[in-house]
């Protein structure tokens, strides 16, 4: 068993006769039309927008409030020649609009200069000395972009020293906002704009369309990448901008989209919302992250062919560089944690995960949480600790059913600042304050999360066969392109399919390959940063899968793939390791694999039974491998297995709490097996470990007529010698009898009186005593170690694993 890390919520399918009318009204296909519905598109007028709303379908951006005074002011400053100054963000969104604003601005002519904050020393919004810095330049009117909207005290600064400030922000706005000129922002509580989900460049772009008063096109590769770096829903207006976006970045004049993407080594005309999302966004965010944001600035803006590549080669080395950082520091909170845990009282994660170190760089602590909180899926906390100072600077990342923001707001006398929302947040604090903060967090957890709460959840929008998974099939799904927030690619399960081949591929061998098949059917399969579960299935493996269809081209060859997002084995696994040389060496590396999956601690605790013979364990003192882990065990015919008796540091275990079960040794009867397998509830993997040997050496009890041939050879030599093989090996070729078995026959006969060892030497007994052979107790034991070795040991690995693996209930 492999089980799943995360719930799968299959999407309740329409009613046929909707999906049909949908579908004729349309003109979609039905399975178009279903993907539809499911999606909350369910009228002829909403399929009509979604599939193909077009500029005009935009809204007048002066229904934005505060739009005409925005507008008002900033023409009067282009009027009177007054100095302008574009006041940004450090993320891709700030970025992005900071960049709209100034090739505006150049096409208005304006007299305006720009200034985003260094991230690590002035931190997020607007700030009084850069405030002080505008008055010094001569700054008549600040716009910003993408922030502003919470920077009442600075505006308020700004008003005192005769500037004034025209906001454009998305973001969420607070009680008690700034007294600015104009306030530009669609969630402003009393804002009639109709749509809401708008990036902050989106927002610029508005102020863009309402001050050209016409939709300026040349625009729109901006608010493409910031729409999509910054998560915003790819529904409404940011699906049309985007969708139009999108396609003017595949014949893109900018000089910087264009040398980003021959830095990453991207063609153009393959460019979609995956590529923006993680090849050009992540190389903009690295300059704000590690050095300055306005380097980002200055790719998307220069007019310098020259300037460009160099400028992308840049931000290419500098996310390599963020690559390594994050790795490294993501590495050290791992290692903290399992410290934690180890050193914990029950040994179990922490509901809430709070990490903190020295010289941690804040500008990636949040790509760290990231992580962390998707290999754990817990609410995570990373902080950088000044060791100068004390300061803690944070970034935090949350999991649904617990509110970041207003667990803040229940430690904020511990906190130097904090703000954010339910799913992320950042903070400030003393170092003093870190054992406490921890503390609080998780006993604010213990109230509201329960372990239903601790699995991430994947919703799907269709369960298919093999056999759909075609190559025109996918292209048909393109109609719902593009993809991202509030409008996923299409998730499908995949059930029940037979594993041709694992490997492990990339330069740490960290990404998993599958070839799965059904029938004939092949399909391939991709699973990203797992590739150590290739470990974790047998040969005979067979999956269930969750992930997005995509075609893979290679050589000029399209073909269907999987991009697999989760994946199980529903049912025990068992693995056929027969021969291993070392089983106890095997057992340590295997559980290591399951630990390095980051499978082995997630689901119940961690009972592993070690299955040896009584005479096995007699050579050890103490158990041969960690007692907090595995349980040595023998088996018992009563009970399937019992504890070794006097082995030290052994713990209680109950055979139906086992989850591994390592078999080194082979059962003295079949029986203890099926106990086994009948009374281990909670058994998800059994590996096979025992010796191996030819199945033609393997015990068979013989035939009657196979004895009586045995018998009439052994009169025809009356006596021959007990140490010399001769006659064995004689009889082995004129009987076909393995030697092993002929040794049991011969201490048949021995019992039963028909032939007697005398003197180094067996005899034939004259006129023995009639007996029936199965009598005989040495007849018995042939029969039960034969019954053991044909059903364990003569048998292929597909035969071993349907006798050990069954189908979970």
């Amino acid at each position: 068993m492999l089980h799943s890390k995360m719930k799968w919520l299959l999407k309740e399918n329409p009613q046929p006769e909707q999906v049909r009318r949908l579908a004729e009204e349309t003109g979609v296909s039905t399975f178009i039309a279903q993907m539809l519905i499911v999606r909350g598109i369910d009228t002829a007028e909403q399929v009509e927008m979604f599939l193909h709303g077009t500029l005009t379908d935009l809204h007048d951006p002066f229904l934005l409030k505060g739009m005409a005074t925005a507008v008002e002011r900033i023409e009067r400053a282009l009027e009177q020649g007054e100095k302008i100054r574009i006041y940004g963000d450090y993320d891709a969104d700030g970025v992005s609009s900071t960049s709209l604003m100034i090739e505006l601005f150049r096409e208005l002519g304006a007299n305006f200069d720009t200034y985003i904050p260094h991230r690590m020393t002035e931190g997020y919004g607007m700030n009084n000395p850069a405030i002080d810095h505008a008055a010094e330049h001569g700054v008549a009117l600040i716009v910003t972009v993408d922030t502003g909207i919470s920077a009442v005290d600075q505006i308020a600064y700004a008003n005192q020293l005769g500037i004034d400030v025209v906001v454009t922000d998305h973001h969420e706005p607070p009680d008690v906002l700034p007294n600015a000129v104009a306030l530009v922002n669609p969630k402003i509580h009393d804002c009639p704009y109709p749509f809401k989900g708008l990036a902050g460049v989106g927002v610029a772009f508005k102020l863009a369309h309402a001050l050209l008063g016409r939709v300026p096109e040349e625009l729109l590769e901006f608010v493409t990448l910031g729409t999509i770096a910054d998560l915003m829903p790819l529904t409404g207006e940011n699906r049309i901008l985007v969708r139009y976006g999108l396609e003017r970045m595949r014949h893109s004049t900018n000089l910087g989209v264009r040398a980003l993407f021959e830095t990453a080594d991207m063609k153009l005309p393959q460019i979609g919302s995956t590529q923006v999302a993680f090849a050009m966004a992540p190389r903009i965010n690295a300059s704000g992250r590690l050095e300055h944001a306005m380097q980002a600035v200055e790719l998307l803006t220069t007019r310098d062919v020259a300037e460009a590549k160099q400028l992308a080669e840049h931000l290419d080395a500098l996310n390599r560089a963020r690559q390594d950082i994050v790795e490294e520091i993501t590495a050290e909170a791992v290692e903290q944690l399992e410290q934690k845990i180890a050193g914990s009282q029950d040994g179990l994660l922490p509901k809430v995960i709070v990490l903190a170190g020295e010289g941690w760089n804040v500008g990636v602590i949040g790509i760290v949480a990231s992580k962390i909180l998707e290999r754990y899926y817990r609410p995570t906390l990373i902080l950088g600790i000044d060791a100068d100072t004390g300061k803690c600077k944070g970034s935090a990342r949350s999991i649904d059913g617990f509110n970041l923001y207003d667990a803040l707001t229940e430690c904020s006398e511990l906190l130097d600042h904090y703000g954010g929302h339910e799913a992320a947040a950042g903070l400030t604090m003393e170092r003093d304050h870190l054992a406490a903060f921890e503390a609080r967090m998780i006993s604010l957890a213990e109230r509201c999360l329960t372990p239903e709460h601790e699995m991430a959840s994947v919703e799907i929008d269709l369960e298919c066969k093999l056999s759909d998974a075609t190559v025109a099939f996918i292209e048909s799904l393109e109609e719902l392109a593009p993809f991202g927030m509030a409008n996923p690619a299409p998730r499908v399960k995949l059930r029940r399919l037979r594993l041709k081949e694992s490997r492990q591929i990339g330069q740490e061998k960290q990404h998993l390959k599958l070839t799965l098949a059904e029938g004939r059917m092949e399909l391939d399969a991709i699973s990203f940063r797992n590739g150590p579960l290739a470990n974790l299935m047998n040969d005979e493996a067979v999956l269930d899968l969750v992930g997005e269809l995509q075609i893979n081209e290679w050589n000029g060859r399209r073909k269907a793939q999987l991009l697999v997002q989760d994946l199980a084995v529903p049912y025990v696994q068992c693995y056929d390791g027969r021969g291993i040389r070392n089983p106890l060496q095997y057992i340590e590396k295997t559980h290591s694999a399951w630990e390095q999956a980051g499978r082995s601690s997630i689901y119940g605790p961690k009972l592993q039974g070690v299955v040896a013979s009584d005479s096995y364990w007699m050579q050890w003192d103490v158990p041969p491998l960690n007692a907090e882990i595995f349980t040595c065990l023998v088996y018992d015919r009563e009970v399937g297995l019992r504890p070794i008796p006097g082995m030290s540091d052994q713990p209680h275990v109950e055979l139906s709490d086992l989850q591994t079960i390592y078999l080194i040794d082979l059962p003295e009867e079949v029986a203890a097996v099926d106990l086994i397998l009948q009374h281990a509830a909670r058994l998800e993997r059994i590996y096979i470990l025992y010796d191996n040997m030819p199945t033609e050496d393997c015990l068979r009890v013989p035939s009657r007529e196979e004895f009586k041939r045995v018998y009439v050879d052994m009169m025809k030599e009356r006596s021959w010698s007990a140490a010399e093989n001769t006659f064995i090996q004689g009889m082995k070729q004129r009987t076909g009898l393995s030697e092993r078995t002929l040794q049991h026959v011969m201490n048949v006969f021995t019992e039963l009186g028909f032939i007697q060892e005398v003197s180094g030497r067996v005899t034939i007994v004259e006129q023995p005593q009639k007996a029936d052979l199965t009598t005989a107790q040495a007849y018995r034991d042939l029969e039960r170690k034969s019954a053991v070795e044909e059903q364990l040991l003569a048998v292929s690995t597909a035969q071993l694993a349907r006798r050990f693996g069954r189908q979970s209930v």
